[in-house]
């Protein structure tokens, strides 16, 4: 008798839920229909923009393409300038390395003949005084004896 009340109390409360999930179901259901109307009406209206938007890419993306590759054509043409550029400016520097190396090594040379030219300078320098100092004293000499003939030829 328990199992018997408690059977339809059961069964009662399933057919309520049972209509509860109907409710719900068909609630949903017209959800669903009407956000599928919604996106047929949104459809309808944007497909001659989509379509529009489908046409003018079609006819521009050959342009593009064609432009992005006249763009990588200058740009590798401006990286094959730049690296020639870059090896010249390489070439340049290491010219003006060797000119500097070789400005240094004849700047030695000539100092070093400079320091030679000077020590022959001095060398002559003394010479010439040595010279002046003996022709001074041969000088004075031959005037002695100029004078002393002079004085022996008079008596």
């Amino acid at each position: 008798a328990a199992e018997r009340s408690a059977g339809p109390v059961e069964l009662q409360a399933l057919r309520a839920e049972l209509q509860d999930q109907r409710v719900l179901f068909d609630l949903r259901s017209e959800q669903v229909q009407g956000l599928e109307q919604r996106l047929a009406a949104l459809l309808a209206r944007e497909a001659p923009r989509v379509h529009a938007l489908r046409t003018w890419i079609a006819v521009h993306e050959p342009m593009s393409q064609e432009r992005l590759q006249r763009c990588v054509g200058h740009a590798a043409e401006e990286r094959a300038l730049r690296d020639d550029v870059e090896a010249m400016r390489e070439d340049k520097r290491q010219q003006l390395i060797d000119m500097e190396a070789e400005w240094k090594a004849q700047r030695v040379r000539i100092q070093a003949s400079c320091g030679r030219a000077r020590k022959g300078v001095e060398e002559a320098s003394s010479r010439a005084v040595a010279l002046q100092s003996r022709k001074e004293v041969l000088s004075k000499s031959l005037d002695k004896m100029l004078r002393s003939e002079r004085s022996v030829a008079s008596r």
